[in-house]
């Protein structure tokens, strides 16, 4: 087992693996480590995940590998994981991998002591959309109600841009929160989230504006071959604000073919991070309660 890798060590590790999501990247486990969470990061051969622990009161805590393990699931690097949560009296670990695990991994899951979970942290299912193509072409694929849409959105004059006003974007998502009634983070959370991913070109924040439109999201990428764009949040100041949600019709109304099309941003296909058909994301979890460590 190699554990405790270094942000280099696991980013020379990632290059291996192109279709790495970002939640298992070095830099957002440094920005989980930011606002209270330690970080490990464990490797078995060409398997590997980046694993997060919540302290909770009493010397315990909470384990997770969000869209982890990486590489074929190796028996070890699992059995290290369970090790790893004991010795941090961990009183679960959940795993919640990138699509469904197969059929061998999801009995080595069962054999280990793992279960479905009902509560995931991220959403059960995505929507995929393919960029490969000119923009004629993916407009080709959409619905013609879709394709209106997005005419309509150009005529209204809906126009975006990048933005780096972190600080209105925060107020922002806080209004919407509140209106909504979900959890939003602090201020500080998106501030520091923008300064690790948007100078290493992983993040762009853009605003949506028009009448009466005026929204916001931030659109997060892997580096290098990691061939995909993922949209993280958004938000609109007033309950009457058309919001472009993050999904490619609205992205493609909002940002421009330039900004999403698979041969500006070099990403082959557009995850919309909500609720859609496919891929499902089966969250696991195995107690480690027990005796804990010397």
């Amino acid at each position: 087992m190699t554990s405790g890798l270094s942000a280099t060590e696991w980013e020379a590790f990632l290059a291996g693996h192109p279709q790495a999501h970002i939640l298992q990247t070095a830099a957002w486990g440094e920005l989980k480590a930011s606002f209270g969470w330690e970080v490990m990061r464990l490797r078995e051969g060409d398997c590997g995940a980046q694993v997060l622990f919540r302290p909770l009161p009493l010397g315990r805590a909470v384990a997770y590998v969000p869209k982890g393990p990486l590489g074929a699931w190796n028996p070890a690097l699992l059995a290290d994981l369970d090790e790893a949560c004991r010795q941090r009296r961990a009183i679960l670990l959940k795993v919640e991998p990138d699509g469904d695990p197969t059929p061998e991994a999801g009995r080595l899951l069962e054999a280990l002591g793992f279960r479905p979970s009902r509560q995931t942290v991220q959403p059960r299912s995505t929507i995929i959309v393919d960029l490969v193509g000119d923009e004629e072409t993916l407009l080709a694929r959409m619905h013609q109600k879709t394709r209106y849409n997005i005419g309509l959105a150009a005529r209204k004059g809906v126009t975006v841009r990048a933005w780096d006003d972190v600080a209105s974007f925060a107020a922002m998502m806080k209004t919407t929160a509140s209106r909504n009634r979900f959890g939003a983070h602090v201020p500080e959370y998106y501030h520091r989230a923008y300064d690790l991913f948007q100078p290493a070109g992983l993040c762009e924040l853009l605003v949506a504006e028009g009448r009466p439109t005026s929204c916001s999201g931030r659109r997060c990428a892997g580096p290098g071959e990691r061939a995909a764009l993922n949209t993280i949040c958004g938000g609109s100041p007033t309950p009457k604000s058309r919001i472009w949600r993050p999904s490619f019709p609205g992205a493609r109304a909002g940002f421009g073919a330039s900004t999403v099309s698979s041969g500006a941003s070099g990403a082959a296909w557009f995850a919309a991070w909500e609720p859609g058909t496919a891929p499902t994301i089966r969250s696991s979890t195995r107690s480690t309660a027990g005796s804990p460590p010397p």
